[in-house]
């Protein structure tokens, strides 16, 4: 471009040279609109021929795995192609023609520059020289500076992906290194109270890609991980938007997880759509990336221990309606009989007390109703006080959660052992559907109310 403006230079400095020469401001003014003119019509020739193309359909990557949005225009190669062609067959009549045109257009012209043969040579050579200089000039802009300026245009605000990516690592890291200290010291905090969490730990070693090169291979990768921790909901008809709220409710995902999981999925649909990350962001990605995704797995395993602190801390809220809340080992009182030798020894996540009612809450996060017996569960009932009822909280929802009946009958030997002594006070809520009415029935269960006939 700076040879090209060198020429641009020349050329009016040739033009005013003239007029100055000749001593003529007439003279002067029409070279430098003649020059204006033909350069500007030769701009725009090379403004089109030069035009960059939005890439449509699949797009090449490079070494790095980048798409461009924008390829460099090949018209003028396809033209100079077919005017070679043309050339040939008849190039030698049109060439005469174009000839005939140019030297008329020059003779009318060179009278309003000077007399005689002077203006019209003068007239040709400015046309001459700044018409293709024009077309130079506009079809180098196009291919340059143009497709930067698209580009730039076409770019996300710095930081938009690197913020929310690096501020969503750092919380599953540290939500992750909190929970394993909690698990090492035998208790989870919930709400005011302390329970010594009975949710066991799972190690899952889900592979995770080591490598990302793009946005759009990360949050593939996130997704995948996302339909994993939704268990034993399927992912099926459900956007990342659903499964997000999934985890938000289960207690696993907090507001500011959500909202920078929200950031990174508008940046990859952006990215999609053909807008481009600043360099930052794409070195982000690549160098941060894999971490996002192993500290996402990671927390799979915790997920249960997420959720069962979640539910249980929602029962705080009862405390200023006068419930006295028990977390971990069940108070000795409430066993009678033969059950008193289980006393001191059997627990549940949450024991309410109000006004001589007992109520057991016990969060079940990875039973699933898939036909295997639910041996835990079923040695749970039949240790506690069975005069007291027992609202057993599942995830899943009625696709998921076993019924009241399948908890019971999924071991026939203890069938008679818990039928008649638990039936009445037991009750299966499958979190992900019936949240809302967590609170109400427990306050139902706590006045003998079957929530039914409310």
């Amino acid at each position: 471009m700076r040879v090209n403006l060198a020429f641009i230079a020349v050329g009016v400095a040739a033009v005013l040279g003239f007029g100055v020469g000749r001593r003529s401001w007439n003279a002067t003014t029409i070279g430098m609109l003649l020059a204006l003119a033909a350069f500007v019509i030769g701009v725009l020739a090379g403004f089109v021929f030069g035009l960059p193309r939005t890439v449509q359909g699949e797009r090449p990557k490079d070494d790095m795995g980048n798409s461009p949005s924008y390829l460099a225009n090949t018209n003028l190669e396809q033209i100079s192609d077919w005017l070679t062609k043309i050339i040939v067959g008849v190039g030698l009549v049109e060439a005469g023609s174009f000839a005939t045109w140019f030297g008329r257009f020059s003779m009318n012209i060179g009278p309003t520059l000077a007399d005689g043969t002077v203006g019209v040579v003068t007239a040709g050579a400015v046309l001459a020289y700044f018409a293709p200089l024009g077309f130079l000039s506009g079809y180098l802009w196009a291919r340059t500076f143009l497709v930067v300026t698209l580009k730039e245009f076409d770019q996300l605000p710095p930081n938009s992906v690197a913020g929310p990516l690096l501020d969503l690592n750092g919380r599953l890291l540290e939500t992750v290194q909190r929970l394993s200290r909690e698990r090492a010291a035998a208790d989870v905090r919930a709400g005011k109270g302390v329970l010594r969490s009975r949710e066991q730990i799972v190690e899952y070693l889900d592979p995770v890609p080591t490598v990302v090169h793009t946005l759009g291979e990360l949050w593939c990768a996130i997704e995948e991980i996302l339909t994993l921790l939704i268990e034993p909901l399927s992912p099926e008809d459900r956007t990342t938007e659903d499964m997000a709220k999934i985890l938000h409710r289960r207690g696993v995902l907090d507001d500011e997880m959500i909202d920078n999981l929200t950031s990174l999925h508008q940046a990859s649909q952006s990215v999609a759509s053909g807008a481009t990350l600043s360099d930052d962001d794409a070195t982000t990605v690549r160098q941060s990336g894999p971490a996002l995704l192993q500290a996402l797995a990671r927390l799979r395993s915790y997920a249960p221990a997420l959720f069962e602190k979640h539910v249980i801390g929602q029962l705080d809220r009862l405390i200023n309606e006068g419930c006295r809340i028990t977390y971990g080992t069940i108070p000795r009182q409430l066993f009678t009989g033969e059950e008193g030798g289980n006393a001191g020894s059997v627990e549940a996540d949450a024991t309410l007390e109000q006004d001589e009612r007992a109520l057991f809450v016990e969060v079940r996060a990875q039973v699933r109703n898939d036909g295997r017996p639910l041996e835990e569960t079923l040695e749970w009932l039949a240790r506690i006080p069975h005069q007291v009822p027992v609202l057993l909280v599942f995830l899943g929802d009625e696709t998921t959660t076993p019924s009241v009946s399948e908890v019971i009958l999924s071991d026939p030997t203890r069938l008679e052992a818990v039928l008649y002594s638990r039936l009445a006070g037991l009750d299966v809520l499958g979190w992900d559907a019936e949240y809302e009415s967590f609170l109400d029935r427990v306050r139902a269960m706590l006045a003998h109310v079957d929530p039914a006939d409310e």
